[in-house]
């Protein structure tokens, strides 16, 4: 069936062509988009990898027998069997009456007399 010699198909091939087109020109933008997104994904990875790293090299230096004598000097006051402590500072005889006037206050006391 025609209308006046023209098909009526021809403007619904139209129609559909059109909004293939559209349909086709927004998938090309959003994916150009997720381009940005994979290049800062990808820049994320290499400082995590990086961090990564770092940590690997933190642990085997942790792991290693000088940082752990290191550490049992320092943080826990520990010695080798057969060395001598020396401490330096106060004379003993001060340092023995801080120690009995800190033994006989309790703790919340020695904080209070500390600031107040």
């Amino acid at each position: 069936m025609k209308l006046g010699g023209y098909p009526w198909w021809k403007p619904v091939l139209w129609g559909l062509e059109i909004l293939l087109i559209l349909s086709l020109m927004g998938s090309i933008i959003h994916v150009w988009n997720k381009k940005d997104v994979v290049s800062d994904r990808k820049l994320v990875l290499s400082r995590v990898e990086a961090e990564h790293e770092r940590l690997k090299q933190k642990l085997s230096e942790a792991q290693s027998q000088p940082f752990i004598e290191r550490e049992a000097r320092e943080k826990l006051g520990l010695v080798k069997p057969g060395e001598v402590i020396v401490l330096v500072g106060q004379s003993s005889s001060s340092a023995s009456r801080g120690i009995q006037t800190g033994a006989a206050l309790s703790h919340w006391r020695q904080w209070w007399k500390l600031f107040f």
